[in-house]
């Protein structure tokens, strides 16, 4: 059975301590999910308070400017401690995670004027100017920074980028992560002009031919719409995790 442990993040470890894990990256200091702390057991108030002054420390020493954990999967915060979060100005949220069967995957026929592509040098630019308009709103450093991760992820062994166009523009696209037994889908995007065209269906579409014997998984925010979409296309849900963060 897949669980979390079968997400691809770019943190290393760090350290491992006896109640949670530690990971984190110079090269993607900017990425939120990236730099964290993985509880291996549902944490005590002192037990949180440890790991926040151990992670708030480092972080301030290596020039980060957040703190993210993440709790154990398919467990309850403490009552004390979700408590001591919303006084600390932590946001809480839960991601679920989600599995399928490429065959069990419910797709209407891809219309004619949607075309998805893998990611090649002859496309990659397009792709890059793509990834520009969705991260645009959160600045151009952040723009800049971000560009260097799509590029790092193009040329490794274990991703696959897919460029989808509506007629002959590009207007979406995805990554997937992919090892012997799991090809997991990641940063799902459309823009808004092209949106309620079957586009992100599409997308999905090519990663179900192309990884017909893999356990396909993906992620989705609780709260987010996305999530209803994938369960009437035959995705299940398999488990759940709360993640907090604050800036400091």
């Amino acid at each position: 059975m897949v669980s979390f442990r079968d997400i691809h993040h770019d943190g290393n470890l760090i350290a491992e301590k006896a109640n949670f894990e530690h990971y984190g990256t110079k090269q993607f200091y900017f990425k939120y999910d990236a730099n964290f702390i993985q509880f291996k057991i549902i944490p005590s108030l002192q037990d949180f308070q440890l790991a926040q002054r151990y992670l708030e420390d480092y972080q301030k020493e290596h020039k980060q400017e957040h703190l993210k954990f993440y709790l154990p999967a398919d467990e309850m915060i403490k009552e004390d401690v979700l408590l001591y979060l919303y006084q600390q100005f932590y946001t809480i949220g839960c991601q679920e995670l989600y599995e399928i069967k490429p065959l069990q995957f419910i797709y209407k026929d891809r219309k004619s004027e949607i075309v998805v592509e893998e990611v090649t040098n002859d496309n990659l630019r397009e792709y890059l100017l793509l990834q520009r308009n969705f991260d645009q709103d959160y600045g151009e450093e952040y723009v800049n920074l971000n560009r260097s991760m799509h590029s790092y992820h193009y040329n490794a062994k274990d991703t696959l980028q897919l460029l989808a166009y509506d007629h002959g523009v590009p207007a979406g696209s995805l990554q997937v992560f992919f090892n012997k037994c799991t090809a997991e889908i990641d940063n799902v995007g459309v823009l808004p002009a092209h949106r309620l065209k079957g586009i992100a269906a599409s997308l999905q579409y090519e990663v179900m031919k192309r990884f017909s014997n893999h356990r396909v998984i993906l992620v989705a925010d609780s709260n987010d719409t996305p999530k209803d979409m994938y369960r009437k296309q035959g995705y299940k849900k398999v488990s759940f995790r709360y993640e907090v963060m604050k800036l400091l």
